[in-house]
């Protein structure tokens, strides 16, 4: 049995982490905290204690920790707290299912790999559309060749802005909408590229934020990858609250020998010899995946290395768009 603990819930995804063990004996709550002083988890406790009775509410997470001695904690403070809580639980071995993105700064984020591998804990952060139907197929079909050799890779994250907390106007506390909405989106170029990046630019705008502060509301990146591997992402938090869905999320790949495209959740593949749309399911849970790893099972398919090059390819995007110019790796 597994004993899982809570801190914070601040990012919305936590609850996935609950939904996808529920009636599952191998798993316990023992405990819930928030992630900093400003955070009310009382609500999210209530959530929580509802399919686990036996679990308690604490002020403080270091404690909690310290008394509860978990297996594994669910993290979700302020983005800008993240690596903080997370460095934490992995002096003390635990292992950890992260709200995104792990690190909102390249320090810190040097520091938890340091830490992570030095104490043997498994890391997964909660990028749960690398598994999402439509873009987990492409990813497949692009590693069996169906379009050849990947030149190009083009994608979009689009969201509705709506009333966000007051930690999302600041950025010590929000990170940077490019680490925040774009690591998705990064996720699945890293996985279909598969090459070391040489070089990215960025550019970024917070006009018509709505009041947010330092929240940037459209973001534009360019990387370069061996050879000349390009990739572009779009970032915008402008969608209007008349559409009928929160996201508008869209992936394009080109290769030698046909296209890929993501977009209203279908797959569109094109080659020399078909032209078809499909509409691919669902087959994988990142959640469950991580936690057989914990209890022993087989290895994920999406490792912790593979978190921390997509959290470094968005940080260096963040950079390159705070400072004007271009990160080289």
């Amino acid at each position: 049995m597994l004993k899982i603990v809570y801190i914070g819930a601040r990012g919305g995804h936590s609850k996935e982490i609950n939904e996808a063990t529920r009636g599952d004996k191998r798993f316990v709550c023992c405990g819930v905290a928030a992630g900093d002083a400003d955070e009310d988890i009382k609500v999210y406790y209530g959530y929580i204690v509802k399919d686990h009775p036996e679990a308690k509410l604490y002020e403080d997470y270091l404690e909690m920790l310290d008394i509860e001695k978990p297996n594994v904690a669910v993290v979700s403070p302020k983005f800008g707290d993240t690596a903080k809580v997370c460095i934490e639980c992995a002096k003390r071995g635990i292992h950890i299912m992260t709200e995104k993105p792990v690190a909102t700064t390249r320090d810190d984020l040097t520091i938890l790999k340091e830490t992570v591998k030095e104490n043997n804990v498994h890391l997964m952060a909660m990028h749960f559309l690398h598994y999402t139907g439509p873009y987990y197929e492409a990813i497949c079909a692009v590693r069996q060749g169906k379009i050849g050799e990947v030149r190009m890779v083009n994608a979009q994250k689009s969201y509705k802005l709506y009333q966000r907390d007051d930690f999302y106007k600041k950025r010590e506390s929000y990170g940077g909408t490019i680490p925040w909405v774009g690591v998705h989106a990064l996720d699945w170029i890293y996985a279909i590229i598969n090459k070391p990046c040489v070089k990215v630019s960025a550019c970024q705008s917070t006009v018509g934020n709505n009041g947010h502060g330092d929240l940037e509301t459209t973001c534009l990146c360019q990387y370069i990858f061996e050879e000349e591997v390009m990739a572009s992402l779009q970032i915008d938090y402008l969608r209007p609250d008349f559409a009928s869905t929160h996201s508008d999320d869209r992936l394009r790949i080109v290769g030698t020998k046909g296209v890929l495209e993501v977009r209203e959740g279908k797959l569109h593949c094109i080659t020399e010899s078909v032209d078809t749309v499909t509409i691919p399911e669902t087959k994988k849970d990142l959640v469950l995946e991580f936690l057989e790893e914990v209890l022993g099972g087989t290895k994920g398919e999406l490792r912790p290395e593979d978190i921390f090059a997509v959290t470094e390819l968005a940080l260096a995007a963040q950079e390159a768009a705070d400072n004007g110019g271009i990160v080289c790796f």
